[in-house]
């Protein structure tokens, strides 16, 4: 039996995956980059061997936990030889690829729009099963220890300082939500405590301007993207991307990359959760909007980026103390 070894890749557009395939240049029909196992090679090095040989893709993140694998048999020389193929699920920045001589057309879509070019049945159940699991990661919440070993790995005996605010975070960003909720708002108090946990988690990394994004990669590695948008919306503060890209000072392409993986430009109210309980927590304590930017401003300087968030933050506050009906302090040290 033949061996071979391939990968789906999709890349994130508002939230949704798009699907590379290929066009088989002999014979027409079309597919998954995929080739044949070498001597001496695992099926996963092999597949990503072909997929930068057939589209030049070398950076892709391939989802650990995902395998789908197929068997058919075709004729050859006379002859009918069986094939064993196992697909990775891989992840890529954006619609980067180019052709090799083996394909004609590639092509980028949803997944409806792909199974409708896919000729055959099989390759189909393989992009469904692609789709399945990447909906079951995107609904699946890890339980509480999970998430804490997230956070603080082999800190749990002794936490750091802005693993600790983190958690903080995560306790107002849960009291603000269950009481937003408990007035008949559409907030998740569990999804707000969660991404409270995580929204510093970039701070493994170090403690620079990229924290944010640097924290929705590192989940995004783990197969938590779901949960990582709390890492974008509070170190951005819910701006829109016109604002971030004419005074954030960040790299333009940097900017529409992070809008085109999360549908960032619709801010929801958990969004504007998360970002008060960010603004109202000073190391590990709660405090006022005025006593944590007066600490930041001392720390960093008033920058017109960091009065910017202290007004968006002090909008936030009015509008979800108009939500609850009373203050935001009483709520969370009730």
């Amino acid at each position: 039996m033949e061996r071979a070894s391939g990968v789906v890749v999709y890349c994130l557009e508002h939230g949704q995956p798009v699907f590379l395939v290929l066009r088989n240049a002999k014979h027409g029909t079309w597919g998954f980059a995929k080739g044949h196992v070498e001597a001496g090679e695992s099926d996963s090095q092999a597949a990503l061997r072909e997929l930068r040989e057939e589209t030049g893709i070398e950076s892709v993140f391939l989802h650990p936990r995902f395998e789908a694998r197929d068997r058919y048999a075709f004729h050859a020389d006379g002859r009918s030889i069986e094939k064993s193929v196992v697909y990775y699920l891989g992840r890529v920045r954006a619609r980067e690829a180019r052709l090799s001589k083996e394909h004609s057309e590639l092509r980028w879509g949803s997944a409806s729009e792909i199974a409708s070019l896919l000729q055959f049945p099989n390759l189909r159940e393989v992009l469904a099963d692609a789709v399945a699991f990447l909906e079951n990661s995107t609904n699946a919440r890890p339980d509480w220890d999970t998430a804490l070993e997230v956070l603080l790995g082999n800190d749990r005996e002794s936490p750091q300082l802005w693993q600790r605010h983190s958690i903080r975070v995560s306790e107002v960003a849960h009291a603000i939500a269950r009481s937003l909720h408990e007035r008949g708002q559409d907030v998740d108090p569990d999804e707000a405590r969660l991404q409270g946990l995580w929204h510093d988690i970039g701070r493994k990394f170090g403690h620079g301007p990229l924290h944010g994004w640097e924290g929705y990669l590192h989940l995004q590695r783990l197969g938590l993207d779901a949960h990582a948008r709390g890492c974008l919306t509070h170190w951005l503060k819910c701006r829109p991307k016109s604002e971030v890209l004419a005074t954030s000072g960040l790299d333009a392409s940097l900017v529409e990359q992070m809008f085109r993986e999360v549908p960032l430009e619709t801010t929801t109210l958990l969004d504007k959760v998360l970002s008060l309980a960010d603004a109202i927590v000073k190391d590990d304590q709660v405090v006022t909007l005025d006593e944590r930017y007066a600490d930041v401003f001392a720390r960093y300087g008033e920058s017109p980026w960091l009065r910017r968030n202290a007004e968006i933050a002090r909008s936030q506050l009015r509008e979800i103390e108009a939500l609850l009906g009373r203050p935001v302090l009483d709520v969370v040290r009730g």
